[in-house]
């Protein structure tokens, strides 16, 4: 993880990186930080669990608390999460599951030296999934669940338990052998046959083809959770620490921004709607309100990406240059040519690096992650050509968006003193003009000694093309190219 870095351009936001915890850093002994761990695991949680363990160390605080309640989330994201937890050496790192640590909650859990479970919170269901909910392949089943293996071992807890929350082919059982409890899937119950072992199975632990999901007393039971509790407020008491020493750790503005733009949701959001906007832009050259409000999306995905140190300055000044060739084309050189091409090539390189953490993919994560990036960007750009063409479509029946256009043109029109407007006549569908000025979308046709404002289709027209009336709506006319 490279360290935060602080630009010129987010200068306004570096107030709000200062903690805004509840107690003085200095006023209490024996502290206890309790770290938030809320909704979906993304890179901008991560980003806020690595400042608060930094805090927690430079604190010299006694015990650090991962206050967790999540459905899951990226994986790539978990992964770094457990990195900064393993990092930590002079504190104890315990999670308290408040209601639910599934999927890579779970694996943070066993990330951390002890679990405590609220009474009526469950722990497990952890199948790497695609975004649509579809199991991923063996490959990715076998990376993760080798992952919870190790990190339950370092920390005691029973690896097979850990490995059944990910891969439900595993059938694990409860043994006692020797006088001992063990976890053991099928294949190692077998092998102790084979070996004529004296054991006796006393409890069927998870099925196979089901996925394991422990409920609190289950995982007490099983040795996943130390400790079962009432509320959060029993655990400085449990371990005999002053509820006085507790510090919580609260987001500040510019990480709760973090976590909102890095979003799945908000991320694929914010890209379509950048590159509906840059579309209309290019489909109807001059507007210049689209090209805004797409540099504004892509200004805030690129913010966010940035905090969590996804995005570098050499992305976001790729970007920059993208983005003006796609200008120079829709400004100074219109009609889809070079410029165009290589600053749209530009632009989908720097979203594509600023989406993924892994520039070259390694382990079958990383290509999962490239996989997964480019069908975002593939199904953002699919996204935003057709819903840049269904608005462009119907600009004319959209009354704000017509009425900006609209005025905007005759704003520009009404400098040109050479066409002046005669007497009107009654304009009905079919009849057939040229335009005299180019339509982005709206501009002049004449309609034989006769000009009127009217308004394209769709596409840019230019000046002395042959045009037809396709419909009129609140004096208003919609033309398309003749053909």
């Amino acid at each position: 993880m490279r360290n935060l870095k602080i630009v010129p351009v987010f200068l306004f936001l570096s107030l709000l990186f200062f903690s805004s915890d509840k107690h003085p850093q200095s006023a209490t002994q024996n502290k206890i930080y309790r770290i938030p761990i809320r909704g979906e695991i993304n890179f901008g949680l991560a980003e806020f669990l690595e400042r608060g363990l930094r805090q927690a160390q430079e604190e010299e605080a006694k015990l650090v608390i991962l206050d967790i309640d999540t459905l899951g989330g990226r994986v790539d994201a978990c992964l770094e999460m457990v990195q900064h937890i393993q990092t930590v050496t002079s504190i104890p790192v315990y999670a308290y599951v408040e209601s639910k640590s599934w999927s890579a909650g779970a694996l943070i859990s066993f990330a951390c030296e002890k679990i405590i479970m609220k009474s009526g919170s469950s722990i497990g269901s952890a199948a790497p999934v695609t975004g649509a909910g579809k199991d991923l392949g063996e490959k990715y089943v076998s990376a993760l669940r080798s992952k919870f293996q190790a990190v339950a071992e370092v920390n005691g807890y029973p690896v097979n338990i850990a490995a059944a929350m990910v891969d439900k082919s595993l059938e694990v059982k409860q043994i006692k052998i020797n006088d001992k409890i063990r976890y053991l899937t099928r294949d190692q119950i077998i092998g102790l046959e084979e070996k004529s072992e004296n054991f006796r199975v006393t409890n069927i632990v998870s099925e196979e083809g089901k996925l394991l999901n422990l409920t609190y007393s289950q995982a007490k039971k099983y040795n996943i959770a130390s400790d079962i509790v009432s509320g959060f407020e029993a655990i400085p008491k449990l371990y005999g620490l002053e509820a006085a020493g507790l510090v919580e750790l609260e987001k500040n503005w510019a990480e709760y921004l973090a976590i909102f733009f890095t979003n799945a949701m908000v991320t694929s959001l914010l890209l379509t709607i950048g590159l509906i906007f840059i579309y209309m832009e290019l489909a109807e050259p001059g507007l210049g309100w689209p090209a805004l409000i797409s540099l504004i999306c892509f200004g805030l995905f690129f913010f966010g990406r940035y905090v969590v140190n996804l995005a570098e300055w050499a992305d976001i000044i790729l970007f920059a240059v993208g983005f003006l060739l796609i200008i120079i084309e829709i400004f100074v050189v219109p009609g889809f040519g070079v410029p165009g091409v290589l600053g749209g090539l530009l632009v989908l390189i720097s979203f594509y690096l600023a989406l993924s953490p892994y520039k070259i993919p390694q382990s079958p994560w990383d290509f999962h992650t490239f996989q997964t990036t480019l069908l975002v960007l593939l199904g953002s750009l699919t996204a935003s050509i057709a819903g840049g063409f269904a608005l462009l479509s119907n600009l004319h029946r959209i009354p704000f968006l017509n009425k900006i256009v609209l005025d905007k043109t005759m704003e520009s029109n009404q400098k040109e003193d050479s066409l002046v407007k005669k007497k009107r006549k009654k304009i009905q569908i079919g009849d057939k003009g040229e335009t005299v000025t180019d339509l982005r979308p709206v501009g002049r046709v004449a309609f034989g000694d006769f000009i009127y404002d009217a308004i394209s289709q769709h596409g840019y027209i230019q000046k002395e093309e042959k045009v037809v009336v396709i419909e009129i709506s609140n004096n208003r006319i919609l033309v398309k190219k003749e053909v």
